[in-house]
């Protein structure tokens, strides 16, 4: 009984260092260097290669090493077994962090502000009251609700919106594309935190940006491909759009003759907006497995029907 490790060679030191202490029972292989493919019973995985999961055949549990799980989706070799997205509230704290930086940054002019050190120029702008100042969170996932928590305990007019109803308690929330035609022209910032499939693949697009309203910002904390890049830039330099945050890109890294990175309304950090720390994500993920060690099921099983994943 063993577990296959691939951070997709990424800081695989640190996970191996934490997984041995929580856990020292249980050997853990990194991949390639799987000595007993038989011996795999728990895979914990980010951008594995396509097809091999399914060669161990032992295998009862897939957890992702990131929130996300569209790198699971389009293998179209998935073995049929339960799969984890991680979640693992260090992650989550910070996304919600950054978002809410971003709201405040965007809000309170800084970049103005900025601007006007480098000129030495002592002049206040108005600002909007923060109760006035509409949000709209799109997403009503785990992560999308902590960030929906935060920007309303910072004392903001927010709403969210997702595809289906969900029902969180004490936040504002709408559901299907009707309703969402109706926020989009009231909101002054629009939040992504929604998962990559086919329903959300570029559903930030000309159409979505023509009803906003003119000078509202758009920041990106979930997926690159939720948004027309293309539909985005034309926004932006038609001054109907304020600024765009893009910690997620449609590829990634992003290529250095890419227009982002000179663009005077696009601020682009490069998908750190919620690092995975191994040693608090491990902590989740050695829970689920002594959770399924134990005969129970593992916390929270990704549902493979909520919609097909957005092709690589």
């Amino acid at each position: 009984m063993a577990i296959l490790l691939n951070n997709y060679g990424s800081d695989n030191g640190q996970w191996q260092e934490a997984l041995a202490e929580l856990l020292p029972a249980m050997p853990v292989y990194t991949y390639p260097d799987i000595p007993d493919p038989d011996a795999i019973k728990y895979a914990l995985v980010w951008n594995h290669p396509k097809g091999d999961l399914q060669t161990y055949k032992n295998l009862r549990c897939i957890l992702s090493l990131a929130a996300g799980m569209e790198h699971l989706m389009n293998d179209p070799e998935l073995p049929d077994v339960p799969m984890v997205s991680l979640g693992d509230p260090a992650m989550s704290r910070d996304m919600a962090n950054y978002a809410l930086y971003w709201l405040m940054d965007i809000h309170r002019n800084f970049d103005h502000y900025r601007e006007q050190q480098a000129n030495k120029n002592w002049l206040r702008i108005d600002t909007t009251i923060t109760d006035e100042y509409k949000v709209l969170v799109l997403g009503l996932g785990r992560i999308a609700t902590l960030v929906s928590q935060t920007i309303q305990q910072a004392g903001f007019d927010m709403k969210a919106w997702d595809f289906k109803e969900k029902q969180v308690e004490g936040i504002d929330s709408y559901a299907g594309e009707e309703a969402l035609k109706s926020l989009l022209p009231e909101a002054d910032v629009i939040i992504s935190c929604l998962a990559l499939n086919e329903r959300s693949q570029q559903l930030i697009d000309n159409d979505f940006l023509q009803q906003v309203k003119k000078g509202a910002s758009i920041i990106n904390i979930s997926r690159g491909g939720i948004i027309d890049e293309a539909a985005l830039l034309d926004s932006l330099d038609s001054d109907h759009l304020h600024r765009a945050v893009l910690d997620v890109v449609a590829v990634e890294p992003l290529p250095e003759s890419h227009v982002f990175w000179t663009h005077p309304k696009v601020r682009i950090t490069p998908h750190m907006s919620g690092p995975t720390y191994a040693r608090s994500a491990a902590k989740v993920i050695i829970a689920n497995i002594t959770r399924m060690e134990d005969g129970q099921d593992p916390q929270p099983i990704f549902d493979r029907n909520r919609g097909k994943q957005a092709p690589d």
